[in-house]
């Protein structure tokens, strides 16, 4: 459930997230793009090789 989850924000692209890109063309875009967190759509080569880093609990 959680990959899927993780899937579904950084690589599905979402029809009601959309953005025009440098040439005006209408996209869609996927809700982590569309808050920022990454700069583009994750392959899911990608996601899958993404190195995870726990920050410590204070």
């Amino acid at each position: 459930m959680r990959l899927y989850c993780t899937h579904f924000t950084f690589c599905r692209c979402h029809g009601g997230l959309r953005y025009k890109d440098e040439r005006g063309v209408e996209c869609k875009n996927t809700p982590a793009r569309e808050a920022g967190i990454v700069d583009s759509i994750w392959t899911l080569k990608e996601l899958l090789t993404f190195r995870c880093f726990k920050t410590p609990i204070k």
